[in-house]
């Protein structure tokens, strides 16, 4: 299986397992709790850059700041980009993470509206210098700018193999949503990501689907 395929099936995979379920419970929470956060941050394995004792600020931050910011967006913009990079900034300055919070914002940002918001994530970021297009670290506008200049050939490539949301099976998932969860796996293999790792998710999803 190559790179486009595996990244094709693990982004419908992850988005019909944890990855997706726990961006449902933030997106749709009226307010974030430690029981909605926590399991968030193990998915995309952000406990140890938030730690338990910053974990009331971080809650305060996001509710009273970074969540109506990042729903204010329901198209990707530049604005909406740089919002991430604002907010990071404020994090830091009212102490609410241990360093710049570009990643965690960025994901919770995806899971509130991820057509709008692309993961920030340090693979991506060395598959993208390798590309050609190196992104200064916590420059998100930027990241997301380099990101989405690869997107039209990768979709050729799942095209080319027919692969989609339709043809996988990825009931609930659109094929827009489809495109940029499986170039962000694609990215992430590119820049060294474990494609072991990677079909452990696929294979435990697909053998379900089947049975």
């Amino acid at each position: 299986m190559d790179d486009e395929e595996v990244a094709a099936r693990a982004a419908v995979a992850c988005w019909h397992g944890r990855e997706g379920q726990t961006a449902a419970a933030i997106r749709t929470a009226n307010a974030l709790d430690d029981g909605t956060l926590k399991p968030f941050l193990n998915v995309w394995i952000l406990a140890r850059s938030n730690p338990l004792a910053m974990r009331e600020e971080l809650l305060r931050f996001l509710n009273t700041h970074a969540m109506p910011a990042i729903r204010s967006f329901s198209q990707p913009s530049d604005e909406a980009y740089r919002v991430i990079e604002t907010l990071g900034h404020s994090a830091v300055a009212e102490k609410a993470t241990r360093g710049r919070p570009t990643s965690t914002l960025s994901k919770v940002g995806h899971a509130v509206s991820p057509l709008v918001f692309i993961p920030y994530d340090r693979r991506v970021r060395l598959a993208l210098g390798k590309l050609g297009k190196g992104v200064r670290a916590h420059s998100y506008c930027d990241y997301m700018q380099a990101v989405l200049s690869e997107k039209a050939g990768f979709v050729r490539k799942l095209e080319e193999r027919g692969l989609s949301a339709e043809s996988l099976n990825a009931s609930g998932m659109s094929q827009a949503l489809f495109e940029v969860r499986a170039l962000d796996k694609w990215l992430m293999l590119r820049g060294g990501f474990s494609k072991d790792l990677m079909m452990k998710d696929v294979r435990k999803h697909f053998k379900m689907v089947s049975q």
